[in-house]
């Protein structure tokens, strides 16, 4: 008796995993092979660098992610005199998509007003962190493949201790200063039927000149297909 009534129960739990939604399998946000990332949902792609690690995200069809795919670099480089676990900033390509009935000029003048508006609730802009401690470099029209782009360029400060012996504010242990500096951020926004992407690029400033030719090696790969 127990055994049958074991059965029915089991029975009973696959019944409801296939019939009700919330148990829905969850698909990838998109697909890599020999780092070239095609996108599930906005059907793009783009090639990563060899020395660049490429990360997908889990989802339900029915609930795409904001997150479709991050690139980290391999081996990037660190300032050697910042203080052991102190700050510092691996250089990092994310890609965001979302939904929106904005145009791009509409979307892009939105971004531009969130620049340091820690009042925001747009949730895009607090993952890219353009919230706070954020200010422009420059911003322009542009070209990404045969897509329109608008394009903007941010700093982003913070703080960190620093051996080195000038500047910045000395710590209660004598040796340390709290030195501020900032990363730059490169971000490219399209607009493809009523999805805003959304390609978000930052490292530290004194690093920025080599990661960005990489970046920008990445983004000539970028198209639709």
């Amino acid at each position: 008796m127990t055994r049958k009534i074991l059965a029915v129960g089991a029975l009973l739990v696959f019944i409801i995993v296939i019939s009700v939604p919330s148990f829905a399998a969850k698909r990838k946000t998109g697909e890599v092979k020999h780092n070239l990332y095609t996108d599930n949902l906005l059907n793009f792609e783009v090639q990563a660098l060899s020395n660049w690690k490429v990360k997908t995200y889990k989802e339900k069809p029915e609930s795409p992610k904001l997150e479709r795919v991050i690139m980290t670099k391999r081996n990037y480089e660190v300032n050697p005199r910042i203080v052991q676990g102190s700050h510092y900033t691996v250089p990092t390509i994310t890609i965001y998509s979302d939904t929106t009935s904005l145009s791009l000029e509409e979307y892009a003048k939105l971004l531009a007003e969130s620049v340091n508006a820690v009042n925001s609730q747009n949730k895009l802009f607090q993952k890219m962190k353009i919230l706070t401690g954020t200010e422009f470099y420059d911003s322009t029209s542009t070209q990404l493949g045969e897509a329109e782009a608008k394009f903007f360029r941010l700093k982003n400060k913070f703080r960190r201790a620093h051996l080195s012996a000038g500047g910045g504010v000395l710590q209660t242990d004598g040796n340390t200063r709290l030195i501020e500096d900032f990363n730059i951020y490169e971000i490219y926004l399209m607009k493809r039927g009523d999805r805003i992407l959304v390609i978000h690029f930052y490292c530290e400033r004194e690093f920025y000149n080599t990661n960005q030719g990489e970046f920008h090696d990445m983004l000539e790969s970028f198209k639709f297909l």
